[in-house]
């Protein structure tokens, strides 16, 4: 796991107050009743202020989201077009 993934699924724990390691980086997210809308804005908000990059509104999709792995994705999607 990442370092990246390791923040997003702290953060998703400790946030929704979810027993720590109850969540795989490859679990639904949505399925499992963990995020919503609302949680998702959270999530954003965490990550444009921890790894400042932004998220476009276009990017707030589902797919992006659904796991620590998607989400880990999109970050690492993000900071690698501001780099060059």
């Amino acid at each position: 796991m990442t370092n990246v993934s390791q923040d997003i699924k702290i953060f998703i724990e400790s946030e929704f107050k979810l027993e720590k390691g109850s969540i795989g980086v490859d679990d639904d997210l949505f399925k499992q009743g963990i995020l919503d809308s609302m949680a998702v804005l959270q999530i954003v908000n965490f990550i444009e202020e921890s790894h400042n990059i932004q998220i476009k509104d276009e990017e707030i999709v589902v797919e992006n989201f659904r796991s620590v792995t998607a989400i880990t994705s999109l970050i690492n999607r993000k900071t690698e077009k501001q780099g060059t």
